[in-house]
């Protein structure tokens, strides 16, 4: 019997390194995919991280706590990635994945808008930024309204505290800015 139980838990362990190998992979290309939005490039990985996330959920199926544990944080890198790209895009995009990540996502996203409206600023495309800010706090109205416990989603009030001030210091960045003008 013991035998039996330690050769499942290698089996575990094997599916797991396996799909830990592919997650720091799709982790990486969620990376990129977000700095190719800084520049204005069009993302070809979105497709790859897909075929990624899809190849993790086969690969550990049989393993529901080592699949959350592998896919949680990419599920919430992609949502990173889909909200900036929905936000600097202007569309809409369906992003398929847990609440939950998609929550965490959201509030790493605003760090990313923050960044891009501070470049946009920086270049001078005052009205742009406008836009891009006023997207993000019509998105943010909902978020910041949440309350959920930090059982359900530990780092909520966290992300919630720095969406408040990453909208501050753009208000902030664009109204220095058009005093400049």
């Amino acid at each position: 019997m013991i035998k039996r139980l330690a050769r499942a838990l290698e089996k575990e362990y094997e599916a797991r390194e396996k799909a830990l190998k592919i997650q720091r992979k799709a982790l990486a290309l969620c990376r990129e995919a977000i700095n190719e939005l800084h520049i204005g490039k069009k993302s070809e990985k979105e497709r790859r991280i897909r075929s990624h996330i899809k190849q993790i959920e086969r690969i550990l199926s049989k393993y529901p706590c080592q699949k959350e544990a592998a896919l949680g944080i990419v599920y919430q890198e992609y949502a990173e990635y889909l909200i900036l790209k929905s936000i600097l895009e202007k569309k809409r995009v369906k992003i398929g994945l847990p609440a939950k990540y998609v929550l965490m996502g959201f509030g790493d996203a605003v760090g990313e808008v923050k960044r891009r409206v501070i470049v946009l600023l920086s270049e001078g495309r005052l009205e742009e930024a406008q836009k891009i800010y006023e997207s993000l706090k019509q998105a943010s109205a909902d978020f910041l309204s949440i309350a959920l416990p930090n059982s359900i989603i530990p780092t909520l009030k966290k992300k919630q505290d720095i969406c408040r001030y990453a909208l501050k210091d753009i208000a902030e960045a664009i109204f220095y800015a058009k005093s400049r003008k």
